[in-house]
């Protein structure tokens, strides 16, 4: 056996600072225009409106620049890429499944026009199932010594 052999998967590839430093700014940059985005502009559509898509578009690429250069999976091998996209789109799955329920009528997020389903009055009541009683809820009166907001 030869202790003179090359192991060409030894090596280790070094990321210069310069360039975690600009990633970095990049990262910056990214998030103070995703808050601008939620705070500083005035879109239609409140909560679910064009601020959403373009903040999760946003989120994006700043995602693309944690995995491809803090990570290293730009320098990495094919198969690396291969679970490190197949992981990262299996998250945007989830975060599919997320917003489908969170843009629902029955959120309630920006969505106060939205009419019920024919013939259900109380979501509550509906949830419970037909011949339930329907739920009441009263009003929750301050307790003294607090603020009334």
């Amino acid at each position: 056996m030869s202790d003179n052999h090359s192991d060409e998967h030894a090596g280790h590839h070094i990321i210069p600072l310069k360039l975690y430093i600009i990633n970095a700014c990049i990262i910056t940059v990214l998030m103070f225009l995703t808050v601008f985005v939620a705070k500083g502009m005035e879109l239609p559509g409140g909560v679910n409106g064009p601020a959403l898509w373009i903040a999760l578009a946003i989120a994006i690429l700043k995602t693309a620049c944690i995995m491809s250069i803090f990570m290293g999976v730009y320098w990495n091998t094919p198969l690396v890429r291969i679970f490190a996209t197949g992981a990262w789109v299996w998250l945007l799955i989830f975060f599919a499944f997320t917003l489908s329920d969170v843009m629902s009528p029955r959120a309630g997020l920006g969505t106060a026009n939205v009419e019920p389903l024919p013939g259900v009055q109380d979501y509550d009541h509906y949830m419970q199932g037909p011949g339930a009683e329907p739920i009441v809820y009263e009003k929750a009166e301050p307790k003294e010594g607090s603020a009334a907001h």
